[in-house]
């Protein structure tokens, strides 16, 4: 019982105390919201219960004033106050006027000038020197009549100027306060802009626009853009706060401020959306036959100049969290200018361009100072840029941000102090080959063929940076790209996406354009794949197993995507045809000793096996019979080296498991095709053919021990029908043997 009444009363305290932060909450949420509302209505209400009972207060206290010298005293009183109001109030106002002036001396002249002469401020120390009068000549007051009003004045007149001194202490404190200087720069300047347009719009009438001569196909706004030419000045105010920004950004930084620097950033990226807004429909962009004056925007121009030596300063100072914020300021900039409004469809961004040229420039800059941290977060950025810039430009005109991006990336083979920055740079690849499967209206392969050779000039680099034997360098620092098993990798973010277009009906008209961007990408990858595949084999490194596994991933991404129901007919015979090139690579593994060695040491028939597997049931005859005679020749050619005898084996068990598995051929086929290719192997290992046959024969009496193999060869072997898979060995075993006694004879 005593349980159970303590458990209710910690309930019900609870729940008291949620009421109460529920409360508070709200009535904090609710001031913030109506602060004038209440602020000022517990001031009105006093006001007029003063104003209703001010009769009764003259009834109550006149009989004490009309005492001789009383209301002499009163007088003396309101006199003395007033006089002494009066003075503090011009001192108080002369030490926080002065205290504001020497925290803002060292602003630009303009914005000093302007918050040394703050308006409120000033109206403030008017208020409260009227206020002190009003209490002086209270004083004059000519009988004890006037005794409540006098007095009403004078303790109103002291509560005023006590909440007037208050108030300009804050305001002083606020004016002071770097963050909102930047507040009134930006106000004052969006107030302009809007005083611009509205000023335009009233005397539209009287500007006369046949004078200019624009496509009758565009929508530019032809009333304003004469106005902007005949008063090039329009944006001077704007250039000016541009300027005070960036000296706030400067000077803060310096002093280690970077909560202000930041804001200052941030200030100048909306005085240009203030700018872009204001201009509207007047940007040009060049056609690339006719030069066009009109296409260069001096304010952008200047603003990106201002950014770029903004950089070179932050570099000098060794500055890296400015530099930092100076990019992402850069990038946002670029953002802005992508919104711009050029008139005529699928024009180029030229000025978010523009600013992209500067990023890329800015984090090149960076490469000689060994700020690494600077250069995977510049890279970060850019990459960010450029997917932006795939979903409303053209995608080819990312090339200059691939470029950049591969330069940062292939300073990590060169120097090992960059090598995170490669890693970041993969993740960027990554995300921007995913971002170019899903653009619409645009040819993707000439920008997915720049990728490719990026990757392929960084995997290059790496692979001849020497790797030990106990480190996995190339591996580890191309994992993001290459990584089967990084779920923010390429090949795990592809097969999410294989999965969701087979979840789509046959007329999605989004999963019918990725899977026509996915054949676009398809289209030539074996080059690039071969070329690294290889060389990961000459140079026995450690990303050969990522490679592999991606190709065979890939491969299985491009037969699942061809049978999907949104695919047609012509779109799944590319992908298809795509997907068997891509596998043919295999075909060109070398199979000497040493590479064979190196091969097998990951699984390369298990792997075989899977990709068999994969074909048949994806229906793609080809690759399987690819696949399948690729089984046959490696494990032969492979095999001839006797620490290595297993190899043979392994393709051996394989053909026939996928024999009974997928009926594809038959067991006489598959002996015909071991004939075969025994009578034109002439220089076989008759001794290890004859160690193969006897092991054949042992695991055809052992396969009911194979149950829980950790091969996924052994796997399907055991899922097969038993006694024909003994049987099967057996006749292998006997062709291997009868050749062996063959050639010795």
């Amino acid at each position: 019982m005593k349980d159970t009444i303590g458990h209710y009363l910690r309930n019900l305290v609870a729940i008291v105390w949620n009421k109460f932060y529920f409360s508070k909450s709200y009535l904090e949420k609710f001031s913030k919201r109506n602060q004038i509302l209440v602020l000022f209505t517990p001031i009105l209400l006093l006001v007029f219960v003063n104003i209703y009972f001010l009769d009764i207060i003259q009834t109550l206290i006149e009989p004490y004033f009309k005492i001789k010298d009383n209301l002499s005293t009163l007088r003396t009183i309101l006199m003395t106050i007033g006089g002494a109001l009066t003075g503090a109030s011009a001192i108080v106002f002369t030490l926080v006027l002065f205290t504001m002036q020497v925290n803002i001396e060292r602003l630009p002249y303009g914005l000093f000038r302007k918050l040394s002469e703050d308006k409120k401020l000033l109206i403030a120390f008017t208020s409260t020197i009227v206020l002190a009068v009003s209490i002086v000549i209270s004083s004059l007051i000519p009988n004890e009549t006037w005794v409540a009003i006098a007095l009403t004045c004078l303790l109103w007149g002291i509560f005023v100027i006590v909440v007037l001194f208050i108030y300009a202490y804050k305001r002083a404190l606020s004016l002071i306060n770097p963050l909102k200087q930047l507040k009134i720069i930006l106000v004052d300047t969006e107030n302009n802009f809007n005083k611009l347009i509205k000023q335009i719009k009233r005397i539209a009438q009287l500007i006369e626009t046949k004078s200019v001569n624009v496509s009758e196909n565009n929508s530019h706004d032809t009333t304003r853009l004469i106005y902007f030419q005949a008063n090039p000045n329009w944006n001077s105010k704007a250039k000016q706060a541009i300027k005070y920004a960036i000296s706030f950004a400067t000077g803060y930084a310096e002093k280690g401020d970077h909560e202000v620097s930041n804001a200052a950033l941030l200030s100048v990226i909306k005085i240009n959306i203030f700018y872009v807004k204001a201009k509207g429909n007047t940007f040009f962009n060049s056609n690339g036959l006719i030069p066009n004056p009109l296409v260069s925007d001096g304010f952008i121009n200047d603003t990106l100049e201002q950014m770029r030596q903004l950089v070179k300063t932050a570099i000098i100072r060794g500055d890296e969290q400015f530099i930092e914020q100076s990019f992402s300021a850069i990038h946002q900039l670029a953002n802005v200018y992508m919104n711009i409004d050029y008139g005529t469809h699928k024009t180029p961004k030229s000025h978010a361009l523009l600013a992209l040229r500067y990023l890329s420039e800015a984090i090149k800059s960076v490469v000689s100072h060994n700020m690494t941290d600077v250069l995977m977060e510049g890279t970060r950025i850019l990459g960010k840029s450029a997917q932006i810039l795939i979903i409303i430009d053209d995608p080819i005109n990312i090339t200059t941000s691939v470029g950049t991006i591969e330069f940062l990336a292939c300073m990590g083979a060169l120097q090992e102090i960059h090598r995170p920055v490669t890693m970041v740079a993969m993740e960027q690849f990554s995300a921007l080959t995913i971002s170019l499967l899903g653009t619409q209206d645009y040819d993707i392969q000439y920008a997915t063929k720049v990728i490719r050779n990026s990757i392929l000039m960084i995997s290059k680099l790496y692979l001849a940076v020497p790797e030990p034997a106990s480190q996995r360098i190339h591996s580890y620092y191309l994992a993001p790209y290459y990584s089967c098993t990084d779920p923010n990798a390429l090949s795990s973010k592809l097969v999410q996406m294989a999965n969701t277009i087979l979840e789509k009906d046959a007329d999605d008209t989004d999963a019918i354009l990725v899977i026509s961007n996915v054949e676009r990408w398809a289209d030539g990858l074996y080059r690039t794949e071969r070329e690294i595949l290889l060389l990961s084999i000459e140079k026995r490194s450690s990303i050969f197993y990522d490679i592999l596994n991606w190709i065979k991933s890939t491969f299985e991404i491009l037969l699942t995507i061809s049978n999907a129901p949104a695919c047609d007919n012509s779109t799944q015979e590319e992908l298809q045809k795509h997907a068997l090139w891509l596998i043919s690579t295999f075909t060109f593994i070398p199979s000497d000793k040493e590479s064979a060695t190196f091969v097998e040491n990951y699984q390369f028939i298990e792997i075989l096996f899977e990709t068999a597997i994969t074909s048949y049931i994806r229906d793609s005859e080809e690759a399987f019979d690819t696949v399948q005679n690729l089984l046959l020749e490696w494990g032969f050619k492979a095999g001839q080296n006797q620490a290595k005898s297993r190899v043979q084996e392994k393709s051996i068990y394989a053909l026939a498991t996928l024999c009974l598995t997928t009926n594809n051929f038959t067991p006489k086929d598959l002996k015909e095709s071991f004939k075969t290719l025994l009578v034109k192997q002439k220089s076989i290992n008759q001794e290890l053919l004859q160690e193969v046959s006897i092991n054949i024969r042992e695991k055809a009496n052992l396969l009911h021990k194979n149950e829980y193999s950790s091969s996924i060869i052994e796997h399907y072997m055991t899922k097969t029908d038993l006694s024909m898979m003994k049987e099967l060995l057996m006749d292998l075993s006997e062709v291997l043997l009868k050749n062996h006694n063959q050639m010795k004879q």
